[in-house]
């Protein structure tokens, strides 16, 4: 199916075109444009994915530099960018009588499928990073701007210190597949002692997938970056 993307955020707007003709005369675009929700969670996960990749190819740099960026406004600016109608490749269960069908997305996910690409693109240099040990603190410039729970920051920063070849095993994996269920299983052993004190993770695979990925990009492109700081052990913070 051919996509006109239009990413709004916070949500991620997908409007696809289901249908080539031309509308009939007197039509409006706004007769044929259904908000769509997929209950399929394969199939949700999979079309993020490859809207991650059609932003890389239609809007250029723009979604390497929103992981890149480090205040709000350049953020919103981004987004801006990243914003807008344009066709992409994106398989959506459709029907030949509606021309678009819209699909938001949140923020946190959208940063870390763009990650997954990136990582993709860049596996020689992934494969190059090695284990590190583990930190009594991890603090990132970059954690304000995810939108995510800090806590969950915070661990999937210090996983992809510690075990980065189990996170590329994680991108590599097919959404909701038993490979990535693997790739899961293998990463609990560091995820745990990565925890902060009195936190656990509640909720679906998708943002966790999301803030490893991410975790794992921003190690390889900001391999010095530490701020000064130490993991809380005060608030007994639960990240969903």
């Amino acid at each position: 199916m051919v996509m006109r993307l239009m990413p709004v955020f916070l949500g991620f707007i997908v409007v696809g075109s289901a249908a080539s003709a031309d509308p009939p005369i007197g039509s409006r675009l706004g007769e044929r444009l259904e908000k769509h929700q997929v209950r399929n969670e394969h199939d949700a996960a999979e079309a993020a994915h490859k809207l991650a990749g059609c932003i890389l190819v239609k809007r250029g740099s723009a979604g390497r530099d929103l992981l890149s960026a480090r205040s709000d406004e350049e953020v919103k600016r981004l987004r801006g960018m990243i914003g807008g109608a344009y066709e992409c490749l994106v398989d959506l269960p459709g029907n030949d009588t509606v021309e678009a069908v819209s699909v938001s997305y949140p923020p946190d996910i959208v940063r870390g499928d763009i990650a997954e690409e990136l990582l993709k693109r860049d596996r020689a240099a992934v494969a190059q990073l090695q284990p590190l040990p583990i930190q009594k603190s991890y603090a990132r410039s970059w954690f304000a701007f995810t939108g995510r729970d800090t806590s969950v920051d915070e661990m999937a920063d210090c996983v992809a210190e510690t075990d980065p070849t189990g996170i590329m095993l994680l991108v590599d994996s097919d959404p909701t597949s038993g490979a990535e269920t693997a790739a899961f299983s293998g990463l609990l052993p560091y995820m745990g002692p990565c925890l902060r004190a009195g936190t656990k993770l509640e909720g679906k695979r998708e943002p966790l997938r999301a803030a490893l990925a991410e975790a794992l990009y921003q190690r390889l492109k900001n391999p010095g970056e530490s701020l000064a700081g130490t993991r809380s052990k005060a608030p007994q913070a639960q990240a969903k």
